[in-house]
C-alpha cells in the first residue's frame, strides 16, 4: 500500500507463511463413457504442444483424436491452427511454471512419460481367445506394442503389465491369494481404474513436489505466530446424465460429504452457539444429509462397502447380485431404491438401476 500508517498504529512485521495445496482429485481423466465436460488438459498438451523428436520418443502421434482419453477434447477449438497454437502455448507455459517452481529437468520429463503412458494404456483392447495358453485363459491383448510402450515409459516390467491387464488377485474364503482371469469386459474396466489410478497418484505427487519446493524453513510458530488458513476449494458439482456411471457415484458422493461438512460447521454449530450466547436470530432450518452421506459409506452395508465386498470375492459376481445385495440392505431406507423395490416405477431397468436420492437431486 502506497498510504502510511498512522504512527500510533504499531506493526509486526512477520515473516510469510507459504501456502500449501491440498487435493482432492474428483474427475481429472475422462474415459469417454459420459459427454465431454471438461479437457483432459495435461495430455492434450502434450500431444499438440511437443516437438516431433519428444512425440516419437513417446511412442505418440500428434492428433487427440487418436486416444481413447482425449478423443472427446481434439475437437473443442474451433480450428486445428488455432489448436495447435494454443496447446503449444500452454505446454510451454507449464514446462516453464514447473522449471521455475523447482523441478528438475528429469521430474518434468517422468511426468509427460506417464501422461504418456496413460494415453497409451487407454487405447489397449482386449480379444477371446479360442485356446488357453499363456494369455490368461483365452483372453489377449489386440495390440501387444502398446504393452511394450506402457511398460518401457513406466520402468515396469513388461510381464507384470500384462498380468495385471489381464487378471486379478482375489481372497478365496479361507483368504487364500488366488488369480483369476477376467473377460474382456473386466479387463476393460480393471484398464480404465489402473489409468484413473496412475493419473490421480501422479496429481498427488506433483501437488506434493509443489508443497516440498513452498514449504517455509526455520519457521517457529512460537515466535512467528499461529498459522492462519484461507481455503479455497474448487469441486466439479453435482453431475446427473441419463446414464450415470461409478465416476458419477463417486463424485455426488463427494459434494454430499461437502454438504455435510456446510451443514455441520455453517448452520448446526453455528447456530448451536448463538443458542447458547443467548443471541436473538432467525432458526434457519436445514435437512441433515447425513443419512445419505451414511447410505454411501456406512461399514459393512453401505453401498461402497458392498461394492468393496463384490470386487474381493472369488466367485461369480454380477450387476444383478451387487443390486439384489443393496436391494437387501437397504430395501427400507428413504433414499435408496430400485426398480425391484418399485416395480410401478418404469423409468429404472429390472435387475439393472438403482437410484439415490441426493440432498440436490435424484440419481440412477
Amino acid at each position: 500500500m502506497d498510504s502510511e500508517l498512522p504512527a500510533e498504529v504499531g506493526v509486526h512485521a512477520a515473516p510469510a507463511v507459504s501456502p500449501q495445496t491440498l487435493s482432492f482429485l474428483g474427475c481429472g481423466l475422462s474415459l469417454g463413457r459420459q459427454p465431454c465436460l471438461h479437457r483432459t488438459v495435461l495430455p492434450t498438451e502434450l500431444l499438440r504442444g511437443s516437438e516431433d523428436k519428444w512425440l516419437h520418443e513417446l511412442h505418440l502421434e500428434r492428433n487427440p483424436a487418436v486416444y481413447n482419453f482425449t478423443r472427446q477434447g481434439a475437437g473443442l477449438n474451433t480450428t486445428m491452427h488455432s489448436a495447435l497454437d494454443s496447446d503449444e502455448q500452454s505446454h510451454q507455459a507449464v514446462i516453464e511454471a514447473m522449471r521455475v517452481i523447482g523441478f528438475s529437468p528429469e521430474e518434468v520429463e517422468s511426468v509427460y512419460r506417464i501422461l504418456a503412458a496413460i494415453l497409451h494404456l487407454g487405447n489397449i483392447e482386449f480379444v477371446e481367445t479360442e485356446e488357453d495358453g499363456p494369455q490368461k485363459e483365452g483372453l489377449a491383448v489386440a495390440e501387444e506394442a502398446l504393452v511394450d510402450h506402457v511398460a518401457k515409459l513406466t520402468a515396469t516390467p513388461r510381464d507384470l503389465v500384462l498380468r495385471s491387464l489381464l487378471a486379478r488377485t482375489v481372497a478365496s474364503g479361507g483368504r487364500e491369494l488366488i488369480e483369476k482371469g477376467h473377460t474382456a469386459a473386466e479387463a476393460s474396466y480393471a484398464r480404465d481404474a489402473c489409468a484413473k489410478a496412475v493419473y490421480q497418484r501422479l496429481f498427488e505427487w506433483v501437488v506434493n513436489r509443489i508443497n516440498s519446493v513452498m514449504e517455509p524453513r526455520d519457521r517457529d510458530p512460537r515466535r512467528d505466530g499461529k498459522d492462519t488458513v484461507i481455503g479455497v476449494l474448487d469441486i466439479y458439482g453435482f453431475e446427473v446424465f441419463p446414464v450415470n456411471s461409478f465416476e458419477q457415484f463417486c463424485i455426488n458422493y463427494c459434494n454430499e460429504k461437502l454438504q455435510q461438512l456446510f451443514i455441520r460447521l455453517i448452520l448446526k454449530q453455528e447456530q448451536e452457539e448463538y443458542e447458547r450466547e443467548g443471541i436473538t436470530w432467525q432458526t434457519v432450518e436445514y435437512f441433515n444429509n447425513a443419512i445419505i452421506v451414511d447410505l454411501v459409506e456406512r461399514p459393512h452395508r453401505g453401498i461402497l462397502a458392498v461394492l468393496d465386498e463384490a470386487c474381493s470375492s472369488a466367485g461369480t459376481i454380477t450387476d444383478r447380485i451387487f443390486l439384489q445385495t443393496l436391494d437387501t440392505h437397504h430395501r427400507h431406507h428413504l433414499h435408496y431404491t430400485s426398480r425391484q423395490l418399485c416395480p410401478t416405477d418404469k423409468t429404472m431397468e429390472f435387475g439393472r438401476d438403482f437410484r439415490i436420492k441426493h440432498y440436490a437431486g435424484d440419481v440412477t
